[in-house]
């Protein structure tokens, strides 16, 4: 019987070998690559800052809002939740400070139903409930559309007929 042969792969010549720089394709993917990770990296560096410059303008909302200075609480608490959408309780603070100390119902309205829709589980839900119900009677009161106008002065206008 004949002894088994060992087959070994012989190492690759120095002709066979490239390197990443001869070969442009590896080259390219490879920077690719790197460029990706890069991105990656800085893109989740920018959540965390675009996260902590949203709590940065919620807190100086906060800050204006026990100064008395509501409309400069307000747009603070706007670029916090321009920044962070998910923020439950800008949106509520934001709502808050609207309502009823800027007499506009219409952004009141719209972020306490932001609020509820993030957080429907909310403890002060009641609370939050009545206020809408402010908000859209306040707005109920309000003739800003033109064919609410044309009704009303059709309205006057036909008891002097």
């Amino acid at each position: 019987m004949a002894a088994a042969q060992k087959k070994t792969a012989a190492a690759p010549t120095a002709a066979e070998v490239t390197s990443v720089s001869d070969n442009p394709a590896m080259a390219d993917r490879k920077n690719s690559l790197e460029v990706i990770a890069m991105i990656d990296t800085l893109s989740s560096e920018s959540e965390k800052l675009k996260a902590d410059e949203a709590l940065v303008h919620y807190n100086m909302g906060n800050v204006f809002f026990k100064q008395g200075q509501f409309k400069r609480a307000a747009g603070e608490y706007l670029q916090s939740v321009a920044l962070r959408p998910q923020d439950a309780n800008a949106h509520f603070n934001l709502a808050f400070v609207a309502l009823e100390h800027l007499n506009d119902p219409t952004v009141a309205l719209e972020h306490f139903q932001q609020y509820l829709w993030l957080n429907p589980e909310a403890p002060d839900r009641a609370l939050v409930q009545e206020k809408m119900v402010a908000a859209k009677m306040q707005l109920g009161t309000q003739m800003d559309s033109e064919l609410e106008k044309d009704v009303q002065r059709n309205e006057i206008s036909s008891f002097g007929r």
